[in-house]
């Protein structure tokens, strides 16, 4: 063999080798995120605090997401802990393992919600329930007290038709409560909590409660929130 095809020889075989190497690589990084189990944006959510769990606490934490979508309607998968319905005009948001609290909002649910970075500001985004401005302040609702466990968040008006919490999971489940809307006219935001037939509490505007009480906790079924 001459040097002038042996050395074209050798720069084809270079070049399959180079071609089989990088499908292996993208065939090996398809079967890893297949092999995960984890929905894109579970894989994807590229916040730290996630990044950092472990592989066998983000398969505890989709669990947890895959119950709730089990068993609401309508719900979708945001990020590796929250749940939109409607848009995010409710977004409810799981603690990442090892945490007490739910995390802040995710870019992807401060997309929803029509956040600037610079939007919520430390003294009124109380217990991680978002304040941006007049027109998008929120009101939560927290699973256990001081302000712990799943978060459950609004900021349109149900004056006429109520928040069914079962809708979302989150019947019976209420504790602790936090109201960050305005108190002026068009802007805030008055919210009674009911069980079955008895009112159990009313959120006023720019209000919080670390517990319910005894008498009234877990027993939250819906809401009326009305603008003022």
């Amino acid at each position: 063999m001459n040097r002038r095809l042996h050395r074209r020889v050798v720069q084809l075989a270079a070049g399959i080798a180079l071609l089989f190497g990088a499908s292996l690589t993208a065939n090996s990084s398809a079967q890893a995120d297949a092999s995960s189990g984890l929905p894109s944006v579970a894989s994807t959510d590229a916040r730290s605090s996630v990044t950092t769990l472990t592989a066998a606490q983000r398969a505890d934490l989709q669990s947890q997401v895959d119950e709730t979508l089990s068993t609401t309607a309508g719900g979708v998968q945001i990020s590796a802990n929250e749940i939109a319905w409607n848009g995010g005009e409710p977004i409810l948001t799981l603690p990442l393992p090892g945490q007490e609290q739910a995390p802040a909002a995710s870019p992807a649910a401060r997309d929803l919600m029509g956040f600037s970075a610079d939007d919520a500001t430390p003294d009124v985004n109380w217990h991680k329930c978002p304040a941006g401005g007049d027109d998008n302040r929120w009101y939560c609702f927290y699973e256990n007290s001081n302000f712990g466990g799943r978060r459950l968040q609004w900021n349109w008006a149900h004056c006429q038709d109520p928040i069914a919490f079962d809708d979302y999971g989150f019947a019976r489940k209420a504790s602790s409560w936090v109201n960050t809307t305005r108190n002026i006219d068009h802007w805030g935001m008055k919210v009674e909590v009911y069980s079955t037939s008895v009112r159990l509490w009313v959120e006023n505007p720019w209000s919080q409660v670390a517990y319910v009480g005894d008498s009234k906790n877990d027993r939250a079924m819906h809401a009326f929130a009305c603008r003022l």
